[in-house]
């Protein structure tokens, strides 16, 4: 539970302001922001079965590490382990072999590293 501008929030559900004379302030921001690095990471279809492609932008030339992992933890695929030149990539994730759940794709490049989920529904 946190307490923001005199709201509570709760696992996503906003409740009843405390003191009925807080006004919340809403602000419209962009879900799209390229992170500080200039690197951004999306997946398309998401929930997917069995594949979906994952796509990914680097703003200069780099080695670049893409893993997908269980839950837990586990890496269950290794999907590119090379250097790349600047611009839009796409990568096929196929997963066929694995079972429905959520899972975690992974991008490292350089000292970035993001990782997004997405999930397999059979």
């Amino acid at each position: 539970m946190i307490l923001w501008d005199g709201v509570i929030v709760s696992l996503g559900h906003i409740n009843a302001p405390r003191n009925p004379d807080i006004r919340m302030q809403a602000k419209t921001v962009n879900a799209d922001i390229e992170p500080a690095s200039g690197i951004q990471l999306s997946n398309y279809p998401n929930p997917f079965n069995p594949s979906t492609q994952i796509n990914f932008v680097l703003p200069k030339k780099a080695f670049v590490e893409l893993k997908v992992y269980d839950v837990l933890g586990r890496q269950v695929a290794d999907l590119l382990n090379e250097v790349r030149e600047a611009g839009s990539h796409k990568v096929l994730f196929n997963a066929s072999y694995l079972s429905s759940g959520v899972y975690l794709y992974q991008l490292r490049s350089g000292s970035t590293v993001i990782t997004n989920k997405f999930m397999l529904i059979k």
